[in-house]
């Protein structure tokens, strides 16, 4: 399998992952507001929780948006990441089956120091 097929492979299996499909065994595992880190108590740098893939000069970074990992981020990266979520859920929340579906952020861009 060539390095692009790898990171196209590595995104699908991180994708359905981060899906929220629950936990196969018929119960939800959504954690409750209980559970959650409050906003703004979060201390962790976007960095901290992105998923980073390499392959020669494409990067790819992939960013759970689900509300139980971006609690967990300092309170101006919760803000902005709420706010991506928001806008991603309000346009795909009609073609989704479920009421809240949680998306990752996907950044995709070509390396500048990657020389051919």
């Amino acid at each position: 399998m060539s390095g692009t097929h790898s990171v196209i492979g590595a995104i699908v299996v991180l994708v359905s992952g981060c899906s929220g499909a629950g936990t196969g065994t018929g119960q939800s595992a959504a954690p409750t507001a209980a559970t959650l880190v409050p906003p703004g108590y979060g201390t962790l740098a976007q960095a901290e929780f992105t998923l980073e893939l390499v392959s020669g000069a494409l990067q790819i970074q992939v960013t759970p948006l689900a509300e139980s990992v971006i609690r967990l981020a300092a309170p101006d990266t919760y803000q902005r990441l709420t706010g991506l979520s928001a806008l991603a859920g309000e346009s795909l929340r009609s073609l989704a089956q479920e009421d809240s579906p949680s998306l990752p952020r996907v950044h995709v861009q070509s390396r500048p120091d990657h020389h051919v």
